[in-house]
């Protein structure tokens, strides 16, 4: 995840140093939303056993 993280931040810098930080930011919210759907799922999933 880290060298994902990693690679973003660097390609980021190529294009734009200044919306780094936005971009980062955005990032990060992003992957916390996909991280509650998923265990929003899995918790739907073990709960519901068919």
């Amino acid at each position: 995840m880290m060298y994902y993280l990693k690679c973003l931040v660097s390609i980021v810098k190529i294009i734009d140093t200044q919306k780094e930080k936005e971009i980062i930011y955005w990032f990060q919210w992003l992957v916390i939303d996909v991280l509650c759907r998923i265990i929003h799922f899995f918790r739907i999933l073990c709960s519901n056993p068919f």
